[in-house]
C-alpha cells in the first residue's frame, strides 16, 4: 500500500503486515494492540510476520511516527 500524505506532502510505502493493520484500524474506528494480534494471527499469510518478531506495537509506533495513526490514552 502507499499512502500519500497531503499535508506534508509525503509518500509512505508500507509492507503488508502494515498495511493489513492500518486497513483493520480504519475498519474498526479503533483498535487494541491485542486486538490486532489476534487479527493477524489469523491471517495465514501474514501469521509468520508475528513468527518472525515483526510485532503490531512495533508498527503502530511507526504508522504514529509518520503521523497515520494516533495514539488515543
Amino acid at each position: 500500500m502507499v499512502v500519500f500524505d497531503t499535508y506534508s506532502g509525503d509518500t509512505h510505502c508500507m509492507d503488508r503486515l502494515a498495511t493489513a493493520i492500518l486497513a483493520r484500524m480504519l475498519e474498526r474506528r479503533a483498535a487494541t494492540t491485542d486486538e490486532l494480534r489476534a487479527y493477524v494471527q489469523g491471517l495465514p499469510e501474514l501469521a509468520y510476520a508475528l513468527e518472525s518478531g515483526d510485532n503490531p506495537a512495533d508498527v503502530l509506533v511507526a504508522l504514529e511516527k509518520l503521523g497515520l495513526v494516533q495514539h488515543d490514552a
